[in-house]
């Protein structure tokens, strides 16, 4: 599961905007999960567009084409987030409390991540009862 946002000017945790091509990352990071996942390459991936920005059709097209799920959900406590970044916690929370999903283990992604190689599964055997990082 991830964040999804449109390609945006947004600042650091210094003040400093930078322009963000946030749409490519999920492009680029998504690709990387079904080339490199290994025994992955083929889970259900989610995209949440919680904000109110728009994400553009060809984006979701090219997404979808990858099999993403790409959900467009606004909820209005994004409006108050002090930051842009507020919106990766928020994503967790939504997938496990505001709209849960059927799945037994959630994957957190970042859209600047790229998969390089699969994810050991004994990984996820340490994960059954609690949460990892890594």
């Amino acid at each position: 599961m991830t964040p999804l946002e449109c390609n945006k000017r947004s600042a650091d945790s210094f003040g400093v905007e930078h322009l963000r091509f946030f749409e490519e990352e999920a492009i680029r990071c998504m690709k990387s999960w079904r080339k490199n996942g290994g025994w992955l390459k083929d889970i259900k991936i989610y995209a949440l567009n919680a904000t109110r920005a728009k994400v553009q059709k060809k984006t979701i097209g090219a997404l979808e084409d990858l099999g993403v799920v790409c959900i467009d959900d606004y909820c209005p406590e994004t409006d108050t987030f002090s930051s842009p970044f507020l919106n990766e916690p928020f994503c967790g929370r939504y997938f496990e409390a505001v709209k849960p999903c059927k799945e037994k283990i959630l994957v957190k992604t970042d859209l600047d991540m790229q998969l390089l190689k699969p994810i050991p599964e004994e990984l996820f055997e340490t994960a059954k009862s609690k949460v990892v990082i890594g």
